[in-house]
């Protein structure tokens, strides 16, 4: 990554090109906004930020930095809103409490609140688009920096952060302005305001994310390979020192909540997750080798192939310095995150603004019909890939995988309760049948106009309690597969199984957005049966009662559905030695 010393190319034809590949993905972004119900993170990441901007203080939410909550929660100014205070105050550490009363019980409907608070993240999305396109065009030419800016905008990843308020796009806009101008700064021994600018976007990576400081140790591999250990080092001790300044700058009004957010961020990771998920395992272990398959599972392959072939056109031209530099930068910021305990692929998202960068390296191949003909695949084949994952980038998993993303990966890396919207759908469409779900989510069912009998999923997340009257027709059971992979029931011998394993057996009516499973129940004792247990055994009886009476209904000889229907009357207590785990966000 030598610096260029030429004069910056001038905008060619190419860059409308590149301009309306941003409008168009900008418009594609802002129209499917409402399209998806709250993530987990989104509704605690906007409340923290809103009631930032409004008091001053950090008073939930403190195990992240704040700079990326108050940019998205920034336009909710604009919006009346009265958030129940005394529900904000009394929230719980991590500010899943507080977001659900802020979007819920607040003033203006929860759809509205989503909105704007959706467009800093389709903002940031942009902006990482045009670092990409800038940066590429400086030292590959323009049609190469239209290629990997295409490459960029077509990812399914990027395109799901860039929809969703949380904190991995900002920290990836950050991160990879902070590295673009790194590159541009000259070297030698004088600290020129490139290299301070690098600093400040470094920091505000970090001030987005923690783990956004890993900017400080890829900036000096950066470095290393560029101009030699004791420049690197001496220069690398300059861009911490302007990271701290930063942090304490933005940590000055609040100067307990750095300390605060420090040890719960300690606490997490000492306790780790309620339970993990990865290739049909369900446990608590460490998975060294997380992210290199689930990177393989959900990035698609164009991508990666176009990326390789761009490192080795780098190679090939000569240009090994500068290959060796973004790989260095891009391992960091892959391994990073497998210093902890909690598995998202979303946590290596800034590697893609990297590949896009290798991409266009790979567009100054010789252009002989082989190289150009593989160029046009590959484009091509991202291009359906993408068209084929819309709207729901987020649960996105090449052809290997994708029938059943479930029974391989979880949470972020294929839904966060963000697909309450195709449910609503489905159910209009069969004429609002009976309908019983279990969604893991952090929104109320009645917000998205559903009125469904709700098994609980998640601790601290209020359901309905509703309860289905008497079936007189269809009925239908919706389970998410967060759901079916993390609840699980101990029976009384202490064995621990999944809850829904039973579902297996059964083939969906319809599969929704990849994410939620429904199935036909009408006239089923066993799947009431079933549903009937868990309802009783989280302490809701009069759930619990329906089923059992529905299970005699469809079978009265059914002498199971006798004793549980006898036990539901009695209300004896919740489970008497079997329990029902929650997930947990």
């Amino acid at each position: 990554m030598t610096a260029d010393r030429e004069t910056p190319r001038p905008c060619g034809p190419w860059t409308g090109l590149a301009a309306l590949l941003l409008a168009v993905s900008g418009a594609v972004s802002v129209a499917s906004l409402g399209r998806h119900s709250p993530g987990y993170d989104e509704i605690c990441h906007v409340a923290a930020g809103y009631d930032l901007l409004r008091t001053g203080r950090i008073r939930f939410g403190a195990q992240h930095p704040p700079l990326g909550k108050a940019l998205e929660a920034l336009p909710l100014r604009l919006l009346d809103l009265h958030p129940p205070e005394g529900e904000l105050v009394a929230a719980d550490p991590d500010g899943f409490g507080a977001g659900w009363a802020f979007f819920f019980r607040n003033s203006q409907p929860p759809r509205r609140i989503l909105l704007y608070s959706r467009v800093v993240p389709v903002l940031a999305g942009l902006g990482l688009g045009i670092v990409v396109f800038l940066w590429a065009r400086r030292r590959f030419g323009e049609l190469p920096a239209v290629a990997g800016l295409a490459f960029l905008l077509g990812e399914p990843m990027g395109r799901a952060l860039a929809g969703m308020a949380l904190l991995d796009m900002p920290q990836a806009l950050f991160l990879t302005a902070a590295l673009w101008r790194l590159h541009e700064s000259p070297p030698g021994r004088g600290i020129d305001r490139r290299l301070v600018q690098a600093g400040a976007l470094g920091a505000a990576a970090g001030l987005c994310k923690f783990s956004g400081l890993a900017f400080l140790p890829a900036a000096f591999l950066v470095l290393w390979i560029k101009e030699g250990f004791r420049p690197a080092a001496r220069k690398s001790l300059v861009l911490a020192g302007i990271a701290a300044c930063c942090f304490a700058s933005v940590y000055a009004f609040s100067p307990g909540s750095l300390a605060a957010g420090m040890r719960r961020m300690a606490v997490l990771q000492r306790e780790g997750p309620p339970a993990a998920f990865f290739m049909g395992t369900l446990g608590r272990p460490d998975w060294p080798y997380y992210y290199l398959v689930s990177f393989v599972i959900k990035t698609p392959f164009p991508f990666i192939l176009a990326a390789a072939l761009g490192a080795w056109a780098l190679w090939s031209a000569g240009r090994r310095r500068e290959l060796g530099a973004l790989a260095a930068a891009g391992l960091v910021f892959f391994a990073a995150p497998s210093l902890g305990k909690f598995y998202a692929t979303r946590y290596v998202f800034p590697v893609i603004p990297l590949g896009a960068l290798a991409i266009a390296a790979g567009w100054n191949l010789p252009a002989r019909t082989p190289a150009r003909l593989a160029r046009a695949c590959l484009l091509a084949w991202l291009a359906a890939e993408c068209v084929r994952a819309h709207p729901h980038y987020l649960s996105y998993m090449n052809w290997p995988w994708r029938q059943a993303g479930y029974r391989y990966l979880a949470n972020s890396d294929l839904e966060w309760g963000q697909n309450l919207p195709d449910l609503a759908a489905f159910w209009e469409r069969q004429g609002k049948p009976g309908l019983i779900v279990c969604h893991f989510g952090s929104a109320p069912l009645e917000a998205w106009g559903i009125t469904a009998q709700e098994i609980p999923a998640s601790r601290g997340i209020p359901i309905g309690t509703h309860v289905l009257p008497p079936a007189r027709g269809k009925e239908y059971l919706a389970v998410s597969a967060g759901c079916r992979q993390f609840m699980t029931l101990t029976l009384p011998d202490g064995k621990a199984i999944r809850a829904w394993d039973w579902l297996e057996r059964r083939t969906p009516a319809a599969v929704l957005a990849g994410t939620i499973y429904v199935y036909d129940v009408t006239g089923d004792p066993e799947a009431h049966g079933r549903v009937g247990q868990l309802h009783y055994f989280q302490g809701e009886y009069a759930k619990a009662l329906r089923e059992a009476r529905r299970v005699l209904e469809i079978a009265p000889g059914d002498p199971s559905g006798r004793a549980f229907l006898s036990a539901a009357l009695k209300r004896a207590g919740p489970g008497r030695g079997t329990k029902l785990p929650l997930l947990h966000p």
